[in-house]
């Protein structure tokens, strides 16, 4: 698969994931909405290891861009979840005040 192809692809499937959970979350789960980052960036990770694994590329550089995809929204899931969590435990130390 091309790499414009395999990004778009990532961008609408993590958006819908995105929607899904915001939406779903905000009725039921209210607190669930500080971490849709953090699980849209690893729906992704674990579609882009799905996609090295089954050998869905035609050339030998795609393999490369896919990990490279992986090292950052990995990063990236890093992040969103010690945001996440600092945001929780600020408004855990504020409701004690």
């Amino acid at each position: 698969m091309d790499i414009l192809l395999t990004i778009l692809i990532m961008i609408v499937f993590t958006g819908v994931v995105s929607y899904f959970i915001y939406f779903v979350g905000k009725k039921k789960y209210p607190k669930i909405s500080k971490y849709v980052p953090a699980i849209a960036s690893a729906v992704g990770v674990a579609c882009l290891y799905l996609k090295l694994e089954l050998n869905l590329y035609t050339h030998a550089f795609t393999g490369i861009y896919d990990i490279l995809g992986i090292i950052l929204l990995s990063i990236i899931f890093g992040i969103s979840i010690i945001a996440a969590l600092a945001i929780e435990l600020n408004n855990k130390i504020k409701s004690k005040i």
